[in-house]
């Protein structure tokens, strides 16, 4: 019975132990989400400007997010890039189509532009 004894002890020491850490981990992981929280309130807070609003929050991201939320907003980042991008090469190409429609006609043309912008913010 005697040698039973501290195997009991270094069994529960060992349960104890990983207790201990998983509940450590699960408080580490609700402090990030918080500080995340608090970083994205912030940015939204502070920063009305679109550059400034985007620079903010991959800073958060950056500094408070795992590895995959960095991925996802670098992604989603990129793709806005993309729209925006292909949103301009379309403007353009609506605007060339208004100068080659309305060669001469000067207010015409304006308006046909001034059209194209205000329906592509």
């Amino acid at each position: 019975m005697k040698p039973l004894i501290p195997i009991i002890i270094a069994v529960a020491v060992g349960i104890l132990s990983i207790l201990v850490l998983s509940q450590q981990t699960q408080l580490n992981e609700l402090q990030r989400n918080a500080e995340f929280e608090r970083a994205m309130n912030y940015c939204e807070l502070n920063y009305m400007m679109s550059s400034q609003l985007q620079d903010c929050i991959t800073n958060a991201f950056e500094t408070f997010g795992t590895q995959q939320e960095i991925e996802n907003w670098h992604n989603y980042l990129n793709e806005e890039e993309t729209k925006m991008k292909n949103r301009e090469d379309f403007i353009l190409m609506m605007d060339q189509d208004c100068r080659e429609r309305y060669i001469g006609q000067i207010q015409e043309m304006n308006d046909c532009i001034e059209a194209n912008h205000r329906l592509l913010p």
